[in-house]
């Protein structure tokens, strides 16, 4: 390397930086000299580099590694911030707030009945709300006040329920074995979906007595004629069970979280909504000692 590649020399209390470009430069550090071969290189750089920069104050070196501390500490600060936001409670206080309309932040837990949803609000922005109380409960001391911020977010997905939800009643035709009350379908979109049943109980003499085995299937048809079977239970299996004198078994109802994948689809894959239901049926299939045969009846049931 040639002395006219060296574009300029600063010296300071600690250091020699030879530049050879403007991001480029070669470091002597006056620490492995002695005095009189600190004076040598000084005169040298001096004599052969124009220009030569002295700094008397404070080492460039010392400067540098001062701003570097300040930017870590600067952004550690700006991370540390952004981390109390995430789990502070005044900021999920106001999230939850601005799902209603003019709720103060004073609001008590026994005013909870005076509370209206924005029309505004879908499930998603509720979700978001719950997602960041669940991050912080096990992080903040605050228990009070984040119970009183998740009854603010159940009040929120009653209030969405109460809105958005739709109701239709399938009637049953008669059976002429079994009877079922009517079937309700409970739905919001993106959320949920419901069926509920009534007992399942004996229609006449040949049914109404013990059932050594006794199963149902509900089955849902679409609007394209699909056939979506959504529920099979047994229930009698191993013990006879007396159905007489208006004995009822009670059906548990199916429900789907669809904001959770779990919904009923045809056999296209596609989902199906509470409108695209044309009627639900229930195959009721029963053997006692008068059937040695399983026995079975499609009980229908329409809006």
């Amino acid at each position: 390397m040639k002395w006219t590649d060296v574009h300029q020399v600063i010296e300071d209390e600690s250091y020699y930086f030879i530049y050879i470009s403007d991001s480029k430069c070669f470091t002597i550090p006056k620490a492995c000299m002695d005095v009189d071969t600190n004076e040598v290189v000084k005169r040298i750089l001096g004599e052969h580099v124009i220009p030569y920069i002295q700094h008397h104050s404070q080492p460039i070196s010392n400067t540098l590694v001062k701003i570097g501390v300040i930017f870590i500490i600067s952004i550690l600060g700006l991370l540390l911030f952004a981390r109390w936001l995430d789990n502070s409670i005044y900021i999920l206080e106001q999230d939850a707030y601005d799902l209603f309309v003019g709720i103060e932040n004073n609001a008590k837990l026994d005013e909870l009945s005076n509370l209206t949803l924005k029309e505004s609000v879908i499930l998603n922005e509720i979700q978001q709300v719950e997602r960041k109380a669940y991050s912080i409960s096990g992080k903040n001391q605050k228990q009070a006040e984040l119970g009183r911020i998740e009854g603010l977010l159940y009040h929120a997905n009653e209030l969405l329920i109460d809105r958005d939800k739709i109701k239709r009643i399938f009637s049953r035709e008669e059976g002429e074995y079994w009877k079922i009350n009517n079937i309700s379908v409970e739905y919001v979109s993106d959320y949920f979906m419901t069926i509920s049943y009534g007992n399942l109980g004996a229609n006449s003499p040949e049914t109404e007595r013990k059932v050594d085995y006794l199963k149902i299937e509900a089955h849902m048809v679409s609007n394209e004629n699909a056939d979506i079977l959504f529920k099979e239970e047994e229930l009698i299996k191993d013990t006879p069970t007396d159905l007489t004198e208006d004995k009822e078994i009670g059906i548990y109802g199916t429900f789907y979280q669809l904001h959770e994948g779990e919904s009923p689809t045809n056999p296209n894959g596609e989902t199906i909504g509470i409108n695209d239901i044309a009627d639900i049926y229930i195959l009721v299939q029963w053997k006692n000692k008068m059937t040695d045969e399983l026995q079975e009846e499609k009980i229908v049931f329409v809006p």
